[in-house]
């Protein structure tokens, strides 16, 4: 059995949810009005679906937008923050003038944007915590993978200010970046029966890993589904016992985007080689290179200084870019 709730790509109140491909109106934001909070009605389905009874396990995917533009949150943890940062009020549209493209997607004033943030957060953070809540009461929470984490790293439109917070400290760069502050986030994995409290493991894995974790995990091949295909690998041994190692392998990002000027289009490429990384921000840019466990916050380009390595990363991203195009 399987809950999937999604966050809408934009907006957090939202009058229109697709709840089992149907969809449904929320009656409270009708009509422009901001009467019901997206994540509340999330966190709200997923304790709903928690306590029923289940004769099998069961599988949430509950994706939370916030923090995230729009800015906005219940008062009720606005209150616990207004005031309390330096502040740069958001303007939106308010002066009929789009700065970057997002002010269209994102167009009401915040007058508090940090007071905000430290909001939403303070708010996924509640809802989390009835989340586990609920596995605690139905007798779940000894015997239940609960994985946390982001999709990328902080956001700057809307108002956000990542600096100000130094939310992707000690990395350099943002969301949509390909430096280690767009893509390197926190996961955190609870599963009390199994999992040591309090172990920390740096080995590199990603969103693309958890298809095989969630497969192994449930005693399915890969190959029930035809058509499924993945470069992924179960981390399911590494959360199990500390001191596992995953195959060796090369990891690859892609980003196709227009965005950055002054480097060449899309799409930007990341890859990584053991200790080394490698970043280029569109074919026709230059490459950078740098030691990611030296170096988290890529600042020293070592790309001509060790032209073997560069060159096997550029071959890399070379070869990627005639897959499927």
């Amino acid at each position: 059995m399987a809950l999937c709730i999604t966050s809408t790509p934009i907006g957090v109140t939202q009058n229109i949810y697709i709840r089992n491909n149907v969809k449904e109106k929320v009656e409270a934001n009708a009509k422009g009005n901001k009467g019901a909070y997206s994540e509340e009605l999330f966190a709200q389905e997923a304790v709903s679906y928690i306590g029923k009874k289940h004769d099998k396990p069961f599988f949430v995917f509950l994706s939370f937008s916030t923090p995230h533009a729009e800015l906005a949150v219940p008062k009720k943890y606005f209150e616990q923050y207004r005031g309390r940062f330096e502040e740069t009020p958001y303007i939106g549209m308010a002066d009929g003038k789009a700065d970057t493209v997002y002010e269209p997607f994102y167009p009401e004033q915040v007058a508090q944007p940090n007071a905000t943030t430290a909001a939403m957060i303070t708010a996924m953070d509640d809802y989390v915590g009835q989340v586990l809540t609920a596995l605690k009461s139905a007798g779940l929470e000894e015997n239940t993978l609960v994985i946390f984490t982001s999709d990328n790293g902080p956001h700057e439109e809307g108002g956000a200010d990542p600096a100000y917070f130094e939310a992707a400290k000690p990395y350099r760069g943002t969301k949509r970046d390909l430096l280690d502050g767009g893509i390197h986030v926190p996961m955190i994995a609870s599963w009390p029966k199994v999992i040591k409290a309090g172990r920390i493991d740096s080995t590199p894995i990603a969103f693309w890993d958890m298809l095989p974790t969630f497969a192994q995990l449930s005693g399915v091949g890969l190959d029930t589904m035809p058509g499924v295909l993945t470069n992924g690998v179960s981390v399911l041994p590494l959360l199990k016992a500390q001191g596992v190692k995953l195959p060796k392998r090369v990891m690859y990002w892609e980003f196709a985007t227009k965005t950055r000027a002054n480097t060449g289009t899309s799409p930007y490429q990341a890859a990584r080689k053991g200790d080394w990384k490698a970043v280029r921000y569109g074919p026709k840019a230059p490459m950078e290179l740098y030691n990611i466990v030296k170096d988290a916050g890529e600042s020293t380009n070592l790309a001509a200084a060790i032209p073997e390595l560069t060159h096997y990363f550029e071959k890399l991203f070379e070869e990627q870019l005639k897959i499927g195009r």
